[in-house]
């Protein structure tokens, strides 16, 4: 395991090729995987929440951990609980969500009042 930092989520430097918009994060279903769990401390809560089975929601986790190389969750019989890292890494983590969330609806109006336009 890594030390107890999490890495800036900063512009990737693959390749000067690589596309400018390319940040180096996750990817977005891992990160949700991650945010559901975390506010209902239960795989299952969150995987009803998000169409997935329990296992898929555990395994994207897991693979979120990995990628990150520290625990997010400390995993009891019945609960999860957040590593000091889950603790820290959830809010700005929410906080970009809220953001997008803004964002899409300040410029494309609230779900269900959208129309399609070419």
């Amino acid at each position: 395991m890594r030390n107890d930092t999490v890495k800036p989520l900063t512009k990737s430097t693959a390749s000067p090729a690589a596309n400018a918009a390319s940040y180096d994060i996750p990817p977005l279903m891992w990160l949700r995987a991650f945010e559901a769990s975390a506010r209902h401390s239960s795989f299952t809560a969150a995987a009803d929440e998000l169409s997935l089975t329990p296992a898929a929601v555990s395994h994207q986790v897991r693979s979120l951990e990995k990628y990150l190389g520290v625990m997010l969750f400390e995993r009891l019989a019945r609960k999860l609980l957040l590593t000091e890292l889950g603790t820290a890494y959830l809010p700005p983590l929410r906080q970009s969500f809220d953001n997008l969330a803004a964002a899409t609806a300040g410029l494309f109006g609230p779900i269900g009042q959208r129309t399609f336009r070419h």
